[in-house]
């Protein structure tokens, strides 16, 4: 069992890599749809990008065959990683600063007072899938 958690998910390394990437790449597709429309809020497309890069990292552990807890803490998916497979080739802080949208969403919490940069969050989320799906 991959996932750390009272909920009884039993799956392979290898199945759970596949559904967590085919989850992570349906994400990024919607939160790159998203970003390109002004009326949609930062945190609808925060969130997306949040998702996307979660299940990249989770399906990273997944094919490294490292246990994991469920949980949308992006810090903590890094840090269950990089013994590994290394730092992703981002800036770490860009990564876990979105962890805060999946809490907006889980939450009811107040969206975020700064503006989200699409386009370096569709870059973002792009460079960790690719570091991630390498790791696979």
């Amino acid at each position: 069992m991959f996932y750390e958690s009272d909920r009884n998910f039993v799956a392979d390394a290898g199945d759970l890599a596949e559904v967590l990437q085919r989850k992570a790449r349906d994400h990024t597709k919607v939160m790159q749809v998203l970003a390109t429309n002004p009326e949609i809020v930062d945190r609808v497309v925060g969130f997306h990008a949040q998702q996307a890069i979660e299940k990249w990292l989770m399906a990273a552990l997944a094919g490294n065959e490292v246990r994991f807890r469920p949980c949308h803490d992006l810090d903590y998916l890094i840090d269950r990683l990089e013994p590994v497979a290394g730092t992703p080739p981002v800036a770490r802080d860009e990564v876990a600063a979105l962890t805060d949208y999946a809490a907006q969403q889980l939450d009811n919490a107040p969206p975020s007072s700064s503006a989200l940069d699409r386009k370096a969050t569709i870059e973002l989320v792009d460079e960790i899938g690719t570091w991630a799906e390498a790791q696979v």
